[in-house]
């Protein structure tokens, strides 16, 4: 089901879920920040969002 070409290649079907998936994650991060005021970054540094990307 996952591997199904998209308008993005070369991502795969898999690839656009998952991208949107973890965008929320990092999304609900920000969202504790402002709901808490206890600093919580979207990443912790770009090597750690190319990481989450890659994953």
């Amino acid at each position: 089901m996952g591997r199904g070409a998209t308008l993005v290649p070369p991502w795969t079907r898999g690839h656009v879920i998952t991208h949107v998936a973890r965008a929320g994650d990092s999304l609900c991060r920000l969202l504790t920040w402002a709901r808490t005021g206890v600093e919580t970054p979207q990443y912790t540094g770009m090597d750690a969002r190319a990481a989450e990307i890659e994953a």
